[in-house]
């Protein structure tokens, strides 16, 4: 059976439609790899920012748990300075001492009597 000139306008024209969807689905694929690629370059800056930011804030507290260690240490060793320091306020002084130490030796009472 012959094919009709109809025929085959129609499977020329269907072609044609065909050929213009298949460029039409190429254009879209290629915006949208390029549109994947822009995104993934975007992310890849985020993740590279955020990854930096991370660092900076994991130093930070390196540094601030050191301060934590110094200050702690310096707090402890004024609580012992102060703990040693309040006997000393509250011992009489060694001029005190001394004169203390003197009246109960005093024998002039007994020097009085005699």
């Amino acid at each position: 059976m012959k094919k009709k000139d109809s025929d085959i306008e129609f499977y020329r024209e269907t072609l044609a439609r065909l050929q213009q969807e298949k460029a039409s689905y190429a254009e879209e694929c290629a915006r949208l790899r390029d549109e994947i690629r822009v995104m993934s370059e975007s992310h890849r800056q985020e993740t590279e920012e955020l990854r930096q930011t991370l660092e900076a804030m994991r130093l930070t507290m390196l540094d601030q748990a050191k301060s934590i260690k110094e200050l702690t240490e310096q707090l402890t060793n004024a609580m012992a300075q102060s703990r040693l320091s309040r006997g000393k306020r509250f011992t009489p002084t060694t001029e005190q001492a001394n004169l203390l130490n003197n009246r109960r030796a005093d024998t002039r009472a007994e020097d009085h009597d005699a």
